[in-house]
């Protein structure tokens, strides 16, 4: 007897086809064209965000390589957000207060700069939260990332295998043309 979803995981359902619809419309792309670019019909990916069908991993896996973030898509959160709250959780407090603090000052004096300054102290905001950031990737670790990425490299050796024992078996038995 097959189980039924829980209301939870109903829930999770709708919300991974609310986040593929809505980064869709930020990538400005039509259901046709997005459906054409992961290689299923229109009719099927409406389907999925319409939350009449669950979303195979091949088209989760096509979303990533449209450019789509996993981590937001999947859990809600952007893998940016993760990096910072990883930094802001394990970067030693005398590297990160100094950083946090010039943000700050950053962040205020934009306020009250004048037009043409602007530019400037944003760059240097973006400078310092590119500063966190790196800090965040070079100790962030997420065994929910790795393993989607294990079996993305599983599925890929195995569609390569397959493809290779398809064509040695298909060339074995054509007919020698003389």
């Amino acid at each position: 007897m097959a189980k039924s979803k829980t209301e939870e995981e109903k829930k999770h359902m709708s919300d991974i086809a609310d986040r593929m619809r809505l980064e869709r419309l930020s990538h400005g792309y039509t259901q046709e064209e997005f459906a054409e670019m992961l290689g299923v019909s229109s009719r099927q990916y409406g389907r999925y965000e319409n939350k009449k069908a669950g979303i195979p991993f091949n088209v989760i896996f096509g979303l990533r390589d449209l450019g789509v973030d996993l981590s937001y898509l999947l859990d809600g959160v952007t893998y940016r957000d993760q990096l910072i709250q990883h930094c802001l959780q394990t970067m030693p407090q005398d590297k990160l207060l100094p950083k946090l603090s010039a943000l700050k000052n950053a962040s205020h004096d934009y306020e009250i700069a004048e037009e043409q300054e602007q530019p400037l102290i944003f760059n240097k905001m973006m400078n310092i939260i590119n500063d966190l950031l790196k800090y965040g990737k070079e100790h962030y670790y997420d065994p929910k990332l790795r393993e989607v990425q294990e079996i993305r490299y599983d599925t890929l050796f195995y569609e390569a295998c397959r493809d290779e024992l398809i064509e040695k078996h298909s060339t074995a038995h054509r007919p020698q043309i003389r």
